[in-house]
C-alpha cells in the first residue's frame, strides 16, 4: 500500500522512539513505519546515525540513511545531559515502543534501561536488539553484519571460487 494513499494499515496510531543506529535497528523500525507506525528516530549530537557518513549519493544524503530512515521523523538529543533525558522522557510517556540497538548496558547507562523506561510508562513494549544477545558469554563482543556474516559462514556461500569472499 502507498503510505499517503490515505488507507490504513496495521501500525497506524503506533509510536515508536528509536534510539538506534547503522543497519539492523534502523531497519526494524522501518519496516514499523513502512507499517504506519510513527517512529522517531533519535540521534547523538553532532554525528547522528554513523550511516549518514558512508556516502553522499541521494542529494548529498548518504543513500542507506535515506533509504533506512524513511517514513521517520528525527530528532538530536544529548541523553548525556539532565535536559536531554528529560526531552527523551517526555516522549517516553505517549510512546508504545522504545527500540535500541546499542551494546548491551549503554542505554542503562544512558539512563533508558528497561526498568526506567516502565517506571515512566509501564504500558511500553522495550525492545533491545544486540549481535550477540544481553547476556551470556559473548555479551560484550562487538558485533557487525560483516563479522556476522563471516562467523556464520554465510559470507562462504558469495562470490566466485577463484576470488576472495564478499559481503553480501
Amino acid at each position: 500500500m502507498n503510505p499517503s494513499s490515505g488507507g490504513s494499515r496495521a501500525l497506524d496510531g503506533i509510536r515508536v522512539i528509536g534510539f538506534e543506529q547503522v543497519l539492523a535497528g534502523p531497519f526494524c523500525t522501518c519496516t514499523l513505519a513502512d507499517m504506519g507506525a510513527e517512529v522517531i528516530k533519535v540521534e547523538r549530537p553532532g554525528v547522528g546515525d554513523l550511516i549518514r557518513h558512508w556516502d553522499n549519493a541521494v542529494r548529498g544524503l548518504s543513500s542507506g540513511y535515506v533509504w533506512l530512515n524513511r517514513n521517520k521523523r528525527s530528532l538530536t538529543v544529548d541523553v548525556k545531559q539532565e535536559k536531554g533525558k528529560e526531552i527523551l522522557y517526555r516522549l517516553i510517556r505517549d510512546a508504545d515502543v522504545f527500540f535500541e540497538n546499542y551494546a548491551p548496558g549503554v542505554a542503562e547507562r544512558s539512563g533508558l534501561g528497561y526498568e526506567k523506561l516502565q517506571s515512566i510508562n509501564p504500558r511500553l513494549v522495550y525492545c533491545s536488539l544486540s549481535g550477540y544477545g544481553q547476556d551470556g558469554p559473548y555479551r560484550d563482543v562487538k558485533a557487525y553484519d560483516l563479522l556476522i556474516q563471516g562467523e556464520a559462514g554465510i559470507i562462504a556461500t558469495t562470490g566466485y571460487p577463484d576470488k576472495p569472499a564478499r559481503a553480501g
